[in-house]
């Protein structure tokens, strides 16, 4: 930690420890009984004739229904329906209540397992479900669905005074919560009583003090900056009566005209080394940019070339089935909200992505019906599939699609940074990782995320390096762990020749995790062959020496391996799709899977799932600039 930083982290604990017992009068006494603030655009949208999907309007008839029938379920939990009046501070989990009446920083939500992962109620206090409600309830006319979400936010504002739970230590958190109260004033402005006025007024001022108070700043400085800044800028702008409201305008824009050109590489790779995490940056960056052009407060070009080379990468990393390989950690995060059941999320970004900027050839070659859609435009699909090589060197990826036998080939390999600035919190220990996917089905996989500050092992061991696709030596991650979102040290990731301008058939790189504690470089080549088939050649050079490694290749859970000779087969549904072979006795295969001691074989598609999934792994001594191959070759007929 620099001695900027430490200072800032001085300086910012005083403030914590004022902000106890202190709340200036001005924000603490705000009352209004103006209009509530609204979303121009889409206020705008809801007034023109314009015909909302039929299928988005059953999706939610049918979650409106589950609200008020109190039936919760985010992150694929369902909250105890018999403890709904005292929700908001609810781990749905242990049952248990987290602190209501306590000074939110006293609180501790790191690795408790007193109260379970402090995501999950988060995740509710967000109040992202009354956003589609609220929609429908405009659309429809129904005054009494629009009293329901007017009461939701004053039952929590009421549960939650400033300072007081759980709900007011992360400034993520009450930036998303800020957009689904806008969203909601918007739709039933005209439903709210002059005293829930005043009540919203004096919340939204209280949130954007203490956004304005704490700043994510330094190694803290990721998507939770973009988000912070993006939320003071949009409530800065369309409640400007608020106190302090042109300081939370101005200081917004600025960060997110700065923070967009550093969180997004210049070839439009995200910073956070997460195809999920720069969606969620971008969806923040995307709604900032819409609603200034709107009221003619645009951002700069620079601003939006970025948002559009992001548009590349994703595109490039879209399956056909609008899937993107699972690269570092994903823990659902969205600004907006349509649904309770998952969504293609990173493919309803890169729709918005395309409208805004008029790149159709950057939509996927699916639709995503969404609600983001009522503020990007509609979704549609592209008729145009992506082919070729294409080399992300300043992010760190190479992408392969070819397509064999009509079916489409999507061929990833990792030789970037472990992740931003120097916490690097979300980047897994996956340098020199492949992922594979054929014709929409994920083969070769990371192995996600699953938990966050309650995960303990498990969160070590799904960023560690034997949950991806690489190499590793006597068990050791080729970066080190040293907290559910910190690193002691990381891998540096160098492309040796990537042949991307000539042949294009080869994808070379290192990385130095293992040089302090073995003196040696992992390298390896990416051979793109013909017929989608591919062969990885790992290679250590440095001192001369004997190590023990590993080569290991995750596959979803939905295929299945079995031997053949000298060969493996990979099969889904009983057809067989993909022969791996390893032409030497180097190293001896085996499958670990759902391993317990140690953990090894595991998969987690979903925040707070994990099942057992097919680990095929090479095992056994290699001499340095000894090499391995292993071949790929498809099945398909």
């Amino acid at each position: 930690m620099s001695i900027p930083e430490i200072w800032h982290r001085v300086c910012e604990q005083l403030k914590r420890a004022v902000s106890r017992y202190y709340l200036p009068s001005g924000v603490k006494n705000y009352t209004s009984n103006d209009s509530l603030p609204v979303f121009p655009i889409l206020h705008k949208v809801l007034n023109s004739n314009l015909q909302i999907n039929k299928h988005l309007l059953d999706e939610w008839s049918t979650l409106a229904n589950s609200v008020k029938n109190n039936d919760f379920q985010f992150l694929g939990i369902r909250w105890p329906t018999d403890l709904t009046n005292q929700i908001w501070h609810l781990d749905p989990i242990t049952q248990d209540q987290w602190p209501a009446d306590q000074y939110c920083y006293h609180i501790n939500y790191r690795n408790t397992d007193q109260y379970g992962d402090v995501k999950y109620i988060w995740e509710l206090n967000r109040l992202q479900y009354l956003q589609p409600l609220a929609i429908l309830a405009a659309i429809n006319d129904d005054k009494d669905l629009s009293l329901f979400c007017l009461g939701q936010i004053e039952s929590w504002i009421d549960a939650n005074p400033p300072y007081k739970g759980i709900n007011w230590p992360s400034g993520i958190e009450l930036a998303c919560r800020i957009i689904s109260i806008l969203v909601v004033t918007t739709c039933a402005n005209n439903f709210a009583s002059e005293k829930l006025k005043n009540k919203i007024h004096n919340s939204l001022a209280i949130h954007g003090y203490w956004l304005m108070r704490y700043p994510s700043r330094f190694s803290s400085a990721n998507n939770h900056l973009i988000s912070e800044a993006s939320a003071l800028f949009i409530l800065g702008l369309l409640a400007p009566n608020l106190p302090n409201a042109k300081t939370w305008y101005s200081y917004g824009k600025k960060t997110l005209i700065n923070e967009a050109t550093k969180q997004i590489y210049s070839d439009g790779v995200g910073a956070e080394q997460s195809p999920t995490y720069t969606a969620f940056t971008v969806e923040w960056l995307l709604l900032c940019g819409t609603i200034g052009k709107d009221l003619n407060d645009d951002f700069p070009q620079e601003y939006w070339q970025r948002i559009e080379k992001c548009g590349e990468y994703l595109r490039w990393l879209t399956d056909k089935q609008g899937y993107q390989p699972s690269i570092g950690d994903n823990d659902e995060g969205k600004v907006f909200f349509s649904q309770f059941s998952a969504e293609a999320y990173t493919t309803s970004i890169l729709s918005g992505i395309a409208n805004t900027t008029q790149r159709e050839d950057l939509n996927a070659e699916i639709s995503v019906p969404h609600l983001r859609e009522l503020f990007f435009g509609e979704s549609k699909p592209s008729s145009e599939p992506l082919q070729g090589v294409k080399c992300f060197a300043q992010g760190g990826y190479s992408v392969s699609r070819t397509y064999t036998n009509d079916k489409e080939y999507l061929l990833v390999m990792d030789h970037g940074p472990l992740g931003y600035l120097s916490i690097a919190a979300h980047g897994h220990a996956d340098a020199l990782s492949i992922w594979l996917h054929i014709d929409g089905q994920p083969i070769l996989v990371d192995a996600g995320t699953y938990l966050y500050h309650s995960g303990g092992n498990w969160r070590d061991y799904m960023r560690g390096t034997s949950a991806h696709n690489t190499l590793s030596i006597d068990k050791h991650n080729s970066s080190q762990i040293s907290g559910s979102f910190n690193w002691s040290a990381k891998a540096n990731c160098n492309l040796i020749n990537d042949d991307n301008q000539s042949n294009r058939n080869l994808i070379y790189a290192q990385h130095d995790g293992y040089k302090k504690r073995f003196n040696v470089y992992h390298k390896r080549k990416l051979h793109l062959l013909d017929n989608s088939s591919f062969k990885v050649t790992d290679c250590l050079h440095g001192d001369a020496v004997t190590l023990p490694v590993e080569i290991g290749f995750l596959f979803h859970p939905q295929l299945n391996l079995a031997k053949n000779k000298n060969s493996w087969i990979v099969s889904n549904n009983n057809q067989a799709i993909l022969e791996i072979t390893h032409p030497n006795d180097i190293l001896q295969s085996t499958i670990e899977q759902g391993q317990k001691k140690p953990l090894e074989g595991w998969y987690s598609d979903a925040f707070g799932y994990v099942e057992p999934a097919p680990r095929l792994v090479f095992k056994g001594n290699l001499k340095t600039k000894q090499e391995v191959t292993i071949n790929f070759n498809p099945l398909f007929k």
